[in-house]
């Protein structure tokens, strides 16, 4: 029963006749298990210099105009505002108004006649300068 049972535990292979596998060296030659001087306690490194002054620069922020009137610092006039919205055609309505000129022959004009076809351009209601774009195709 015992044979039995070993042949069904490695089918396919002899149990007696084989040599035991080769023992190879797990470490190459050179090198130790552990780096030296792993025991020991971390050094803590205190460098002061002086005379030496820690600045902060700052970086400007772009904001993302979006197609809605929103609140802004105007860079012109330097007061908080809620931009004034208008529409303008631009380079993303006549491009949208020449594929309708080479698709149907006609309806060219119909980016001209809806502002979410337009770019949107905010101004401020106090100096009444631009203060930024949402291009259509952006």
């Amino acid at each position: 029963m015992e044979k039995q049972n070993e042949a069904y535990a490695n089918p396919g292979f002899p149990t007696s006749d084989m040599p035991p596998p080769p023992t190879y060296n797990t470490q190459p030659q050179g090198f130790t298990t552990q780096p030296q001087g792993f025991n020991q306690q971390p050094q803590q490194v205190y460098t002061t210099q002086p005379g030496m002054i820690n600045t902060h620069s700052t970086i400007p922020v772009v904001p993302r105009f979006m197609r809605n009137p929103q609140g802004h610092q105007c860079q012109h006039c330097h007061s908080n505002i809620v931009t004034e919205v208008h529409y303008e055609c631009g380079g993303g309505s006549w491009l949208i108004g020449l594929g309708l000129c080479l698709l149907t022959g006609c309806c060219c004009c119909v980016p001209c006649c809806f502002d979410d076809l337009k770019d949107a351009v905010h101004v401020c209601p106090n100096c009444k300068k631009e203060v930024g774009q949402k291009k259509i195709l952006s």
